[in-house]
Parts: structure tokens; sequence; C-alpha cells
């Protein structure tokens, strides 16, 4: 099912009234090894997460990350 374009209504960001920056985290390695230590990618990117997280919030700014799956998003809360 299509929807008709006289119907469609498109935004981006700057449509929003507070600017929003958008950061998207990538690893490259899926076995990344770090510190001596095989590690999965989903602590990589937990661990990122949080990091990127505490440097905004100790700016008093707010955080909302997004991940793939609502089991992810249980695991990374």
């Amino acid at each position: 099912m299509h929807a008709r374009k006289e119907n469609v209504f498109y935004f981006d960001a700057t449509y929003r009234p507070v600017p929003l920056l958008q950061r998207f985290v990538g690893v490259k390695d899926i076995k990344a090894h770090l510190k001596g230590t095989r590690r999965k990618k989903i602590d990589i990117y937990n661990e990122l997460a949080y990091e990127i997280s505490v440097a905004i919030l100790s700016h008093k700014k707010q955080v909302l990350i997004f991940v793939h799956s609502r089991k992810e998003t249980i695991m990374t809360a």
C-alpha cells in the first residue's frame, strides 16, 4: 500500500525548535582485542554509549540511545 504524495509530510532536523545532535557509532572489528581479552561487539557498543552519555550528561544535557531490538534495549539499559 502506498500513500499519495499529498498525504505525506516529511520533516527533518530543521523542523525541530531545539537543535538535535545525532551521533552514529559503529564497531569495525567484531572480535576486537582490548586489554588482551576478546570482547563482544555489544559490550563495546555499550561501553561507548556509556562514555558518550556520561560526557553529555555532565553538561546537563539529555541523551536518547537507539538500539536494534527490544532485547538489546533491555540489555543496554
